[in-house]
């Protein structure tokens, strides 16, 4: 029960903070997958599409504080934290444009 009310706040994390860019940055759209297993234990994947009006060299988007083995597609992302709440660097050092989709999984 504890996991699927964290899982819940962090969906109403993710819809309050969205995606940490200008404002001319816009998740247009956001799918969320959760398997809560019998052990209480929750596997998420979160499949983010941002639009972006200009290139952007910094995206992140906010996971809950105690996800664990975060993945970005199929390798190990950057993950910071700033005020308590975790972020997922979806630029992984480049430069980003367009419309692209992110697929993020990780374990709660």
């Amino acid at each position: 029960m504890r996991r699927l009310l964290v899982l819940i706040a962090a969906i109403i994390l993710i819809f309050t903070f969205a995606v940490s860019a200008s404002a001319d940055t816009a998740a247009s759209k956001l799918v969320i997958q959760a398997v809560v297993n019998s052990d209480g234990s929750c596997q998420v994947t979160q499949t983010l599409t941002v639009r972006l009006e200009h290139a952007e060299e910094q995206l992140l988007f906010p996971v809950p504080a105690d996800a664990r083995h975060i993945r970005l597609g199929n390798s190990r992302v950057h993950t910071r934290s700033s005020n308590g709440v975790l972020y997922v660097d979806l630029s992984s050092g480049g430069t980003i444009a367009g419309e692209p989709t992110f697929i993020i999984t990780y374990n709660l």
